[in-house]
């Protein structure tokens, strides 16, 4: 027969013979199955109708069912009256033909006239009669009389109780005179007469703290006050006598429970668990269980909005039994009530509050105490006995069950922080804890009186202290104080403000001080069964998973269906949900050079490095989440190998990607986020070990270690519904081969080519050349032995116990094939025996230490360690719930030290962590726009909080994705070109020559906007060319973010970073500042935009964003669109003339030094011009069928044809100098991204390139270096021409070397093997081992050294002084004398004293005016050795030993005299340097070990300055100028001075 289910909430729905029909209120029609129908209707050939009857729809059955519905608010029901005799009361039996009165209690007939008809219904069985409700036993039967119905026993009273009677089943009524006792009156109460006490409460007995409270003359006992208990923080506990203490156990506590004799208390227990975050001294309440009235309530931290009843995940509010539990959400906290004043509260974060009546007085037990009133008696175990310490009395109130998954302790064993009085002196101040207890002018002094805040001073600063500091402390107490004044009453405002604890509200919501307790909430949200479900909530409604009901928004109402499994599920509970859930699972893996490994086992190898579909769903099946994973490969160190750089995966309407440019981070829609990530409760990313972990709600699981493994995870659901290179999962390996067209491929590679769904360029699906070959036996059996790949099968290996689970055999000969192709080369190996690595502790097989010293030794970034076993889902700063309890098993990888949580990529204290913000982390200190416009800039702030600030993109920005960050970016850029000798082109577009050959300002940053911009100077240096008429760039200097930045003419692969020599590639500030070599150019790059390319001879390219219009300033003008003056000096004056302009922006140097050619710049007649300007020559720029064709309507050729036959002119037709002014033309076009044709040739500017290298019109050399290949580096996409490594070398920053001769990357600096770093403050030195391993050791600098740079080395030097003769005239001693020289002639201001040394020298300065009104000024530099003399002018012509020579020159073996930009360097090594500058200022630089052995004006290097202000013959003056005097070199005339 069909069923009935009939409701009403403003709708009438009816269920019968698999039909649901619904009437709603003022709808018209009726609603099947969903559906709407006009009336009237037949259904199931009249087994249903369906009509309209006056104002009512009606619904008839075949079986009698009538229900009316007047669409308004009256509904009738009429049952057939077979549906109500199915079932009879216990003692009876149904008959067609019931005798209702055959077998009933004596007398009931004369109250009762029984029908003499029978009728359908329920009959006594044999021995029980009727007693005008049931079926009893005869003795059992009441009394019968006046019209009544007394059961056994019953004692009733007259109306004034002067008469009592007694119901006597045998004899009847009984009854007797009575009258009522004294201090009793005869009252009726609950409806029941008798005499009762005039003070009712004499009628009931209270417990000792509860009293009587009498209303309406009906007493009730009344608890007298309620107990709170609280843990918050680190946890500290209060009791509910108001006993105070810490206790940091991690396990499962009994925090209260119900002892002793109840006598009618409801009887309940609550355990708390507690867990550590970053610091085992640290814990905080992880999760609460409550359990009353045999229901089991669980509130798990994180998992906002819901709970566990019974095992099984609702949402909030639930109602609990008839009134007698509510768990719903208040704030941001869950709430349990009960019927009898038991409240307990949890925050799903750290706070817990148990409020208890005091009828509870002495009843309870646990952490929370007794609740005795007595705070001495606290610490007693379950046996009652006291115990010695908090932490004995934790241990004993542990739960029974304890989470085995969850390893736990009682207290801190090791590694335990500590607090020294500073800090709790620093803590308590009012900045701090101190707020609390403030008595003068505290924000929460008006709570003092209701509440003493010193308890929770004093707890704050226990946790400040040990916690360093953590800011998330100190707002944790202030908001604990603040919820206790709440519920007194006081509302506290304005303290989060004050302290910086904004609250860390989710989007589209914001804070209040006092916010409403109900929040608005969405309008259909649907109770049954007192549970509620969200709108669109699926959940099955039986045990059997047969029953499948869905909030349905529509209908305003839970509709259910019938419904099932399917073959491959089966209905289980995980986590709280009862779902259908895949029986089984299968995992497809790519990994190495790649080789695949299909759903169904089958394994191939394919090198392919395109993209192409991993797996992807191919059927129309029902339910089945549609999703994509494709992959691309690139090439590493070889073209005949290729790994995975690139996963895609498309599910939910999203785009995931995990690439190797981006490591610990993913691109959400191309947008790059940190790790863990919460995308709608539908896909979690999370960081295990060394690999990203995506879970989906749809069962798939994507790996991706960010290097080359890669692995998908399919439920059973997806089998035979999938394709691509992981094969269709039909569990027949024989068809994995399958290709899009359904045919079988032949082998990997016509199987990855048939997959390829997009082109990268330079892409190919086949590996063609030499290199291609495969490895010989002889190679292999080198590559099997165990020191490389035969780890993996040896049988008494690390890997022994995982041989019978995961057969290593293809894993081994997968590791002998990429090993053989990197020629041996170790990183390949590890990488190799990793995968299997993997693959066994992926299915929880143990496996042993395989890692050594010496094989495969790992390093881990800062505040991390190495671990063989860490755990799967590692504790980080993120605070984000997940699709479930972790149940990865654990994995080798780098963990947090003690104190550390992982932020991202990186691990931080504790107190440093970031925030948790609409299911994305973000770190602290990170600015962000939460709306897709940039009107809202959002900042993670100290204490874990985000707050945002309306906002909008400045002029010159727009809103955009930029390299996976969305912000204000930029909307264009503008371009300076200097170039030959030197031509500029302004950022304007102006075009002038300047050549100047001192150091100028190029760009400069001359308006900050107020801080928005960040500073930057370009700076170029120039020195004279060939014949000297022409002058070219020889130095460019970079300085930004504190870094100062030179790269060198003539000087590849290096740069010098704040006076240090650096290998390139580089990056520092995390990546924000790189520094790449790419081509013959090396450039700079920074996260703002700037961008400086400089090609080492010739060309100079700076790019700013136009951000920066209008703020600049130097020879690339002030970029405000306007050339026309381009021309302004630093004050900001206007000039035409370029030589004033040029001469103007020097750096640190005069300026009639530095200006340009003036009236004397080389012209180039008429008939050489022509001749420069043919094809042959520098017209092959602008040729219009020549290479660079397709450039010319990107960047106008005319300007470098004029500058080329300029420069070629000057130089007399110099080839090398051709060849550089069509390479500047070249680079100018290749930078705009234009691909030119190729324009060398064997007799036009050949192309000479190093050992085991190639000249390529793109050169691949940011991709081919060893750094690249140790560590990926992002590379610019632009091409550029220049020497490319032959296959199977890479770059090491000197020559092209083969793989297994390659470096370290360490602190994103490349470390030739063998080469030393040491740290800024000498403290370390760490060396580049053959394994691609830093290895590290402690450094200090003994006595006489100090910690410097000094030709490009840091390290520890031998101290040195200087003394210096400045270009004004003044003089400085090596031991801080200073003073005016005044006098002008020879001086000798430095030699050593002791003339028969072997390292003797002397110094003489000839200090003249040589222009009217001028200090005077050293006009040369004399500097005498034993066998050698050395002489400089002002113009740094210099002669040795009489002889003029051309610089640099290498004198002696240890002598030495070369130029540099500022100025001339002698230098004898161990002994002194001297330097001239172009300022005309004079240094002498000595070691220590000369310290006491010096004669001269510049003082005997004592270290004492007070004995400097002695004449030549030891008499002592005050004036500066006459102890130089005195030293006048004797061997010079004073004629004519």
């Amino acid at each position: 027969m069909g069923k009935k289910v009939v409701s009403v909430t403003k709708l009438v729905a009816v269920e019968v013979y698999g039909f649901t029909l619904i009437m709603k209120n003022n709808m018209f029609g009726v609603l099947v199955n969903g559906i709407l129908n006009n009336l009237p209707m037949n259904l199931n050939d009249g087994a249903v109708l369906v009509y309209q009857e006056g104002y009512n729809y009606v619904i008839a059955t075949n079986f009698g069912l009538l229900v009316t519905y007047d669409l308004v608010y009256h509904v009738t029901v009429t049952v057939p009256g077979n549906y109500q005799a199915m079932k009879c009361p216990i003692n009876s039996h149904y008959e067609v033909c019931a005798q209702a009165c055959s077998a009933s209690c004596p007398g009931l007939t004369d109250i009762v006239k029984c029908s003499s008809n029978c009728v359908e219904g329920c009959e006594c069985d044999t021995g029980f009669l009727f007693n005008g409700q049931m079926c009893v036993n005869e003795t059992e039967c009441g009394c019968y009389e006046t019209g009544k119905t007394y059961k056994p026993d019953d004692v009733v009273y007259d109306e004034d109780c002067n008469r009592k009677c007694t119901c006597n089943p045998a004899k009847g009524l009984i009854c007797e005179k009575y009258s009522c006792p004294e201090s009793t009156k005869c009252m009726v109460k609950k409806g029941i007469r008798a005499c009762y006490n005039t003070d009712p409460c004499k009628d009931i007995k209270c417990r000792v703290q509860e009293t009587c409270r009498v209303e309406k003359d009906v007493a009730t006992c009344i608890p007298k006050y309620t107990g709170t208990c609280w843990a918050w923080g680190d946890p500290h506990y209060h009791t509910f006598d108001g006993y105070n203490y810490d206790f940091q156990g991690t396990c499962k506590y009994i925090i209260s429970k119900t002892c002793g004799d109840l006598d009618g208390l409801v009887p309940f227990l609550i355990t708390e668990r507690n867990d550590n975050r970053g610091s085992t001294a640290v814990s905080y309440v992880r999760n609460v269980d409550v359990f009353v009235y045999e229901y089991s309530i669980t509130i798990q931290k994180n998992q906002i909005g819901q709970v566990t009843v019974n095992g099984e995940l609702l949402n909030l509010p639930v109602h609990l039994g008839d009134g007698e539990v509510s768990v719903f959400q208040r704030g941001n906290t869950a709430v349990v009530e009960t019927n009898f004043g038991l409240v307990v509260s949890y925050d799903w974060n750290w706070y817990l509050v148990i409020k208890l009546p005091s009828s509870y007085y002495g009843m309870v037990c646990g952490l929370c105490g007794n609740f005795n009133a007595n705070i001495l008696d606290e610490l007693r175990n379950p046996a009652g006995k006291p115990v010695s310490s908090v932490i004995e009395w934790g241990k004993s109130w542990l739960a029974p069950k304890q989470d085995k998954e969850h390893p736990c302790w009682d207290t801190c064993e090791k590694n335990c922080p500590t607090c020294d009085n500073n800090e709790v002196k620093l803590y308590k101040t009012e900045a701090f804890c101190g707020a609390l207890t403030d008595k003068t002018n505290g924000v929460f002094q008006k709570c003092h009186e209701k509440f003493d805040p010193q308890t929770f001073m004093d707890s704050c600063v226990y946790d400040m202290c040990y916690n360093k500091g953590d800011k998330k402390m100190l707002c944790q107490a202030l908001s604990s104080y603040s919820e206790k004044c709440r519920d007194e009453g006081i509302i506290i405002k304005n303290w989060r403000e004050k302290f910086g604890c904004p609250m860390n509200c989710e989007p589209h919501s914001h804070y209040e001080d006092c916010a409403s307790p109900c929040q608005p909430s969405c309008p259909f949200t649907d109770q049954k069964q007192g549970r509620y479900y969200k709108p669109g909530q699926q959940f099955w409604a039986d045990e059997a998973c047969h029953r499948l009901c869905e909030c349905d928004m529509t209908l305003g109402m839970v509709a259910c269906h019938e419904a099932s499994c399917s073959t491959k599920e089966q209905c289980t509970v995980v986590d709280g949900e009862r779902a259908c859930r895949p029986i089984s699972y299968a995992t497809c893996a790519a990994s190495g050079d790649p080789h695949y490994r299909t759903f169904d086992g089958r394994r191939y190898d394919f090198q392919g490095t395109c993209v192409y579909q991993l797996v992807g769903l191919c059927s129309q099946k029902p339910g089945l989440v549609p999703f994509k994973v494709t992959v691309q490969n690139d090439h590493r160190g070889s073209k005949a190998v290729s790994y995975t750089t690139t996963v895609k995966f498309s599910i939910y309407n999203i785009t995931l990607t995990i690439s190797r440019n981006y490591p610990y981070k993913v691109l959400l829609n191309d947008q790059l986020v940190l790790l863990p990530l919460d995308y709608n409760k539908e896909l979690l990313v999370s960081l295990s070990g060394w690999t990203a972990v995506v879970e989906t709600a749809a069962g798939i699981t994507v790996t991706f270690d960010w290097y080359s493994t890669v692995t998908v995870t399919l439920p059973s659901t997806y089998q035979d519904a999938v394709c691509g290179l992981c094969g269709n999962y039909n569990e027949k390996a024989q068809d994995d081969l399958t290709m899009p067209n359904g045919k079988i491929a032949s082998d990997g590679r016509e199987l990855g080519e048939s997959w390829q769904v997009a082109l990268v360029p330079g892409c190919s699906s086949v590996c063609q050349g030499p290199w291609c070959q495969a490895c010989s036996d002889s190679e292999k059996k080198v590559y099997q032995a165990n020191k490389y790949c035969g780890i993996i099968v040896d049988k008494a290996g690390p890997f022994r116990d995982c041989h019978s689970r995961v057969d290593p055999a293809p894993y081994m000969e997968d590791c002998v094939y990429d090993v053989c192709h990197y020629r041996g080369h170790y990183g390949s190996v590890c990488d190799a025996v990793k995968v299997y690595a993997s693959a066994c502790q992926s299915i929880g097989v143990t496996i042993y230490s395989w890692r050594t010293e010496s094989f495969c030794p790992m390093v881990c970034p800062a505040k991390s360690h190495y671990s063989l076993c860490t755990t799967g889902c590692p504790a980080t700063c993120a605070s984000l719930t997940s699709l479930g309890t972790c149940r990865r098993h654990c994995s080798e990888g780098c963990e947090c030290d003690e104190g550390y949580l992982l932020s991202g990529d990186i691990c931080v204290p504790v107190k440093d962590c970031g925030c948790s913000y609409d299911g994305r982390y973000y770190k602290k200190g990170d600015v962000f726009y939460s709306e897709d416009k940039c009107a809202e800039e959002c900042t993670c702030g100290e204490n874990g909080a985000v707050s945002c600030q309306k906002a909008k993109c400045r002029p010159g920005e727009i809103c955009k994705l930029v390299d996976g960050v969305k912000g204000c970016h930029p909307e264009g850029q503008g371009k300076c070109v200097a170039s030959g000798d030197p031509h500029y082109i302004s950022f304007d577009g102006r075009r002038f020559d300047f050549q100047g050959t001192c150091v100028y300002v190029l760009a400069k940053v001359c308006d900050d906007d107020k801080g928005q911009l960040t500073p930057f100077t370009v700076t170029q240096g120039n020195e004279k060319y060939g014949n000297g008429k022409v002058a070219v760039t020889k130095s460019v200097a970079v300085s930004v973010y504190g870094y100062v930045i030179y790269i060198q003419q003539k000087m590849p692969w290096k740069v010098f970073v704040d006076d240090e020599l650096l290998n390139l590639p580089l990056s520092l500030e995390n990546g924000r500042l790189r520094v790449t070599q790419e081509g013959r150019n090396i450039i700079v790059r920074t996260a703002f935009g700037l961008t400086v390319l400089y090609d080492t001879v010739y060309y100079v390219e700076v790019i700013i964003p136009s951000t920066y219009q209008g703020k600049m300033c130097g020879l690339c003008g002030n970029y405000n669109k306007n050339s026309g003056d381009d021309f302004t000096l630093p004050g900001g004056r206007q000039t035409t003339n370029v030589d004033d302009f040029g001469k103007a922006w020097v750096v640190d140097l005069p300026g009639y030094v530095c200006g340009g050619c003036g009236g004397q710049c080389p012209q180039c007649e008429q008939a050489k011009a022509v001749l420069y300007g043919k094809p042959n020559s520098c017209g092959i720029i602008s040729a219009p069928n020549g290479p660079f064709k397709v450039c010319h309507s990107k960047i106008n050729p005319a300007a470098y044809v004029s500058d080329c036959v300029f420069d070629v002119c000057a130089v007399g037709g110099n080839k090398d100098t051709l060849c550089n002014s069509v390479q500047a033309y070249a680079l100018a076009c290749q930078s705009a991204g234009v691909q030119i044709q190729p324009w060398r040739n064997s007799s036009f500017c050949p192309a000479s390139c190093p050992p085991h290298s190639h000249y390529e019109m793109c050169a691949d050399t940011c991709g081919g270096t060893c750094a690249s290949f140790i560590n990926p580096f992002a590379c610019s996409e632009s091409c550029f021409e220049g020497c490319q490594c032959d296959d199977g070398f890479v770059f090491d920053g000197v020559q092209c070397v083969p793989l297994n001769n390659c470096g370290c990357v360490y602190n994103g600096r490349y470390l030739m093997l063998g080469q030393e770093v040491v740290d800024q403050d000498c403290k370390s030195k760490c060396v580049c081992q053959a394994s691609g391993l830093v290895k590290c050791e402690k450094l200090s600098c003994a006595s006489g050294e100090v910690c410097d740079v000094r030709d490009g080395v840091r390290g520890c030097h031998i101290k040195q002084a200087q003394c210096v003769v400045s270009h004004d005239g003044h003089l400085n001693s090596f031991d801080g004398m200073s003073g005016a020289i005044k006098a002008i002639g020879a001086f000798e201001v430095a030699s050593l004293c002791d003339e028969s040394a072997e390292l003797w020298f002397r110094v003489v300065v000839d200090v003249r005016v040589c222009k009217t009104g001028a200090s005077p000024a050293v006009a040369a530099v004399y500097v005498f050795f034993k066998e050698t003399t050395v002489a400089v002018n002002s113009e740094r012509v210099t002669w040795v030993n009489g002889r003029k020579v051309s610089l640099p020159s290498k004198v002696t073996g240890e002598l030495s005299v070369q130029i540099s930009e500022r100025g001339l360097i002698i230098e004898r090594a161990s002994a002194v340097r001297v330097t001239y500058s172009i300022l005309q200022e004079v240094t002498v630089i000595i070691d220590s070990h000369l310290s006491g052995k010096m004669c001269g004006a510049c003082g005997n290097y004592n270290n004492n300055s007070e004995d400097d202000m002695k004449t030549a013959d030891g008499k002592i003056t005050t004036d500066v100028s006459v102890v130089v005097g005195s030293w006048s070199a004797g061997d010079f005339s004073r004629c004519g001075l």
